[in-house]
């Protein structure tokens, strides 16, 4: 058997080459340069045969990454063949998980007739540093046998290839095979390209309940800076428009930050999926993490989570610097008259009890006479010095960390969108090759200057 890993390779193990040349299959003399065997694609309709060159090949053994080939086929594959995707589980073990595993015995029927076999196993773990072991579910069914070798192992919990089978313990008793996992060969094939799962449990609720969360928050926060007071119950502001917007600014930075990171690492873990497969699934609390199931579910996660929460925080960053909320200060707590604060550019109030001036205008205030407060209640953020229009504010600190967690988020989202949308493989090494064609290109010219 063997794995189709794109439209031109196959990834097999170095034994089946050995077999398929006609040679002993323990051998561990590297086939010649002009050997060729050929690839049957026995589940397309006419199972046409295509011939294909030995590129890769390490030798049979039970070292780590040992009995591992990839050939490459002469012409695409059958598009109705399909394309295996493998991935490394690295956040979630896979004890017990219920494998499923294609192909033909050797000692069956031959010829253009045969019919290969579906086998069910468990993931049992490692046995030696370079093999995993998988034993039967079905003691009296069929199972893995000589002819296996080369064929992918299905995860049927997490929906991917998980390895290759590699031998069978011969046994009249034990029901047992051993797989190559798909970390070690990436590993040893580099142009063999595997998902890395690293994603635990949590991950499916937490994405569910967050962006839930972040959505109705912000539309609460938004719907009352716009005067719409009757969710004001649910506003950290109460039923003030410019504390609903400055609280709304706050949430938002934060799970935006939060949610941007879990879908780049989503979208990275599964990114030999289809687009849409890129974006986890909303409403679901399985501890598999799950994409989307479809294009229409993927695009309003995006629109909803990703477009309108950052449309929202634009909209409360504007009116936080040109809106109608403001920093207020004591002139008395800076050992101040009203009017040298007025001189400064600042607006005070008849009694001279209160001064105040847009976010970004002053950002500071020096003291007079002595140190300057800062922690405690001596700036105020909201519309008016009354009880309940303000809360405590920081200058510099906490607008930069709202800036800072905007900013993070915002770069994530992007890269989560490449992500979805692009190939982050193609595009990457291909500005790479850019940027290294670039720099030595400069250096050749100024070499011969």
């Amino acid at each position: 058997m063997g794995i189709l890993v794109d439209k031109r390779h196959v990834i097999t193990c170095a034994h089946v080459v050995n077999a398929a040349l006609g040679r002993d299959v323990f051998s561990d003399t590297y086939p010649d340069a002009d050997s060729r065997v050929i690839v049957r694609f026995p589940l397309v309709n006419g199972q046409p045969e295509i011939k294909v060159e030995i590129v890769h090949w390490l030798a049979p053994g039970m070292n780590p990454r040992d009995d591992i080939a990839l050939l490459t086929l002469n012409e695409d594959a059958p598009e109705e063949a399909g394309i295996a995707i493998l991935a490394d589980i690295a956040g979630i073990p896979l004890d017990a998980d219920r494998l499923s595993v294609f192909g033909r015995s050797e000692s069956g029927p031959s010829g253009d007739n045969w019919i290969g076999n579906n086998v069910d196993a468990k993931f049992m773990g490692s046995t030696t540093a370079a093999w995993i072991q998988i034993d039967s579910i079905d003691r009296a069914g069929a199972f893995v046998e000589p002819g296996f070798s080369g064929a992918a192992v299905w995860d049927a919990t997490h929906q991917v290839s998980v390895g290759m089978v590699v031998a069978k313990l011969i046994s009249e008793t034990e029901r047992i095979a051993y797989m190559i996992p798909a970390y070690d060969l990436a590993a040893e094939i580099p142009k063999l390209t595997i998902e890395r799962r690293n994603l635990s449990s949590t991950f499916s609720p937490a994405w569910t309940f967050l962006s839930a969360v972040m959505f109705i928050l912000l539309f609460v926060h938004f719907s009352v800076q716009r005067g719409l007071t009757n969710l004001k119950a649910l506003s950290l502001g109460g039923e003030n428009a410019v504390l609903s917007g400055f609280w709304g600014m706050h949430i938002a930075a934060l799970l935006l930050y939060v949610l941007m990171l879990q879908l780049f690492r989503f979208s990275t873990a599964f990114r030999q999926h289809k687009w849409w497969q890129k974006v986890p699934g909303f409403g679901r609390f399985s501890l598999v993490p799950q994409p989307s199931s479809r294009a229409l579910s993927a695009v309003a996660s995006i629109f909803f989570f990703v477009v309108l929460p950052f449309a929202a925080q634009a909209h409360f960053l504007w009116h936080f610097q040109y809106g109608d909320g403001r920093v207020i200060v004591k002139p008395s707590e800076f050992n101040c008259p009203s009017k040298e604060l007025s001189d400064r550019g600042m607006t005070c109030d008849g009694q001279g009890e209160f001064c105040w001036f847009r976010p970004m205008d002053v950002v500071l205030v020096k003291a007079c006479k002595g140190d300057a407060p800062y922690w405690n209640t001596a700036y105020r953020f909201g519309d008016s010095p009354a009880a309940g229009h303000w809360v405590t504010y920081y200058p510099i600190l906490q607008p930069s960390v709202i800036y800072l967690l905007t900013a993070i988020a915002s770069v994530l989202a992007l890269l989560a969108l490449s992500n979805v949308f692009f190939d982050p493989c193609v595009r990457f090494w291909r500005i790479l090759r850019a940027f290294r064609d670039d720099v030595f290109g400069v250096s050749r010219v100024s070499r011969d200057l």
